[in-house]
């Protein structure tokens, strides 16, 4: 008799687990892990995420988390109102398993999913003091190791690294290095030029070009145009910006003091970066030769470098090609 109630509660336990429902709202709009995160019951709330990895897919899994309750909050939200610190750190420890980091960006504003099954709306922002607490978490270990691990990664030669570092302290944030900036901003970096250098230049040095470019334009910027025309020059073999800068030094005269000013030099990289297909450098060309400056004063052939820089679509091209009135040629 025994076994078989025993049995029977099994059974019925499995049929429960089975069908277990970590979509559904109460009346409060908390689904299962927010009703125990609302009760503050670690243990509960470790053991629900653990059956949900295990019984709903990655993207379930996903929506899961973003689920929003009444008032547009996903479920770090809660305990990040409670500051309650130890529960903020497992629920990201789990989350940093699932999310890209782009959703994991996401995720740490503490806004739900409007999409997500409840249906519930979205605040247009999250309470600034919510941000403020999860940045604040000692448990916010997902930012800091990673940071950490970016940091030992770069020291180890890893060109990428270093790079992500640069533009972290740079504050070159492209739209593909959101996560970066959005860890920075937790991790109260700040932009800071000499260590941006520290890492572009262990990653020139390691023979990434981007980097080597990189260093060349902060050396120009600081005014140091002896280190600046040495950078731009390595980086010239396949980098147009690098020869447009290189011509424009040459041209304008700004380069070291033992360096003389010649168009002639400038013109020369004009021309190589007009092969690969540069229209300001077509351009530059094609003033050049109408003015006989680094070269013969050729009208034909201004004319014809205006015209492939009109044709390439550069937007003053048109104005110099009517001032010369090159159509005569």
């Amino acid at each position: 008799m025994v076994f078989a109630v025993l049995k029977y509660v099994a059974d019925k336990w499995e049929t429960f687990t089975k069908n277990y429902d970590f979509f559904l709202p109460d009346q409060a709009g908390y689904n299962p892990l927010m009703r125990a995160v609302s009760k503050g019951n670690e243990k509960a709330v470790e053991r629900i995420l653990n059956k949900a990895e295990a019984k709903l897919s990655i993207d379930e899994m996903k929506k899961f988390l973003f689920q929003a309750d009444k008032d547009g909050r996903n479920v770090l939200m809660l305990p990040a109102l409670k500051d309650n610190k130890e529960m903020v750190g497992l629920i990201l420890n789990k989350a940093e398993t699932i999310l890209s980091p782009n959703e994991l960006t996401e995720f740490l504003s503490g806004k739900g999913n409007e999409n997500s099954k409840n249906d519930k709306c979205i605040s247009d922002s999250p309470e600034p003091a919510i941000i403020h607490k999860i940045s604040d978490s000692p448990k916010l270990a997902i930012i800091r190791k990673n940071f950490s691990r970016l940091i030992r990664s770069a020291e180890s030669g890893d060109v990428k690294a270093s790079i992500q570092l640069g533009d972290m302290y740079m504050g070159i944030f492209e739209p593909k290095l959101i996560e970066f900036q959005a860890r920075a901003k937790m991790l109260g970096l700040e932009q800071n030029t000499s260590l941006a250098f520290k890492w572009y230049k262990k990653a020139a040095e390691l023979g990434d070009m981007d980097a080597m470019f990189t260093i060349a334009e902060i050396y120009y910027q600081s005014g140091d145009y002896d280190a600046a025309l040495l950078w731009y020059t390595r980086t010239s073999c396949n980098n147009v910006k690098s020869m447009m800068m290189l011509g424009w030094m040459y041209s304008s005269g700004i380069l070291p003091l033992h360096v003389p000013r010649d168009c002639k030099i400038a013109f020369s990289w004009y021309k190589k970066a007009a092969v690969v297909g540069s229209a300001e450098a077509m351009y530059e060309l094609g003033r050049m030769c109408s003015e006989g400056e680094g070269t013969l004063k050729d009208p034909q052939q201004a004319k014809y470098w205006i015209k492939k820089a009109y044709e390439a679509g550069y937007e003053d091209a048109e104005k110099l090609w009517n001032e010369l009135e090159l159509w005569k040629y």
